[in-house]
């Protein structure tokens, strides 16, 4: 037996958005998951083209953009607490192919990762 079906066995995959079990995020719940618009300036959080930062807003260290898939509620927020708190690793390639294709204005290469809930963490 394979060791990704043990893994399976011992810590079987339920559906953060309904409870159902064989996935982290079954068919019905991915598709009620809702897009983040419009997207933000990282620096002043004021309306942005694809994400990215504001002439005026750059700064030595201030990012290039920052684009946000979902609204971070639901079924897309049990995703996030998964993968951060829980450590549960094979979820980051779930969650890469909820994505699709890329995003429009997410550029490519694109880095894709939960951003910290308060500045201690």
């Amino acid at each position: 037996m394979p060791v990704s079906d043990w893994f399976d066995f011992l810590f079987p995959k339920k559906c953060a958005g309904c409870g159902r079990w064989g996935r982290y995020l079954c068919g019905k719940c991915a598709v009620k998951m809702v897009r983040h618009e419009p997207q933000v300036c990282p620096v002043c959080e004021k309306g942005a083209i694809d994400g990215k930062t504001h002439e005026h807003c750059k700064g030595r260290f201030a990012l290039d953009g920052l684009a946000a898939l979902w609204r971070y509620g639901g079924a897309a927020r049990e995703l996030v607490k998964q993968l951060k708190y829980r450590f549960v690793s094979d979820l980051a390639d779930e969650i890469v192919s909820l994505t699709g294709e890329r995003p429009r204005g997410l550029p490519y290469p694109a880095t894709l990762l939960p951003i910290p809930l308060t500045k201690n963490r």
